[in-house]
């Protein structure tokens, strides 16, 4: 009798999909990761959509200052806040080819949508001091 054997198992990482298209050409960059729901890089890629590769180091420090009180800004330090900035550019970086045109999330060809809140983003800011 005909005996059908696994050979390969799903991966337990998500893929997280960034795809570009510029005229005619599509370019495409992923990463894994276990949580996209607390990975940082991913939390900040679906919460700022419309990011872009030539000015992301720019946004990241507009969106400290918008989702953090002068307070909380005081209290991380500029130096402290340009180091979580400079790490979280470097992934943001090598995930966004020009900008974002579409951003998918993949688990053993399943499809999933990620909802971030501002407190999410927050929250990168506030745990990574």
């Amino acid at each position: 009798m005909a005996e059908l054997e696994q050979i390969k198992q799903a991966s337990d990482f998500y893929t997280i999909t960034v795809t570009t298209d510029i005229d005619v050409m599509q370019y495409v960059r992923s990463r894994k990761t276990l949580h996209p729901e607390t990975d940082d890089v991913t939390l900040l890629l679906v919460y700022g959509r419309h990011w872009r590769n030539d000015d992301i180091y720019e946004t990241l420090q507009t969106l400290a200052k918008e989702v953090l009180t002068d307070e909380e800004l005081e209290s991380i330090g500029s130096d402290t806040l340009d180091e979580l900035i400079d790490m979280l550019f470097e992934g943001l970086e090598e995930l966004i080819p020009y900008y974002v045109g579409d951003i998918t999330i993949t688990k053993a060809g399943n499809e999933y949508k990620l909802h971030v809140t501002e407190d999410d983003i927050r929250n990168i800011f506030l745990s990574n001091v």
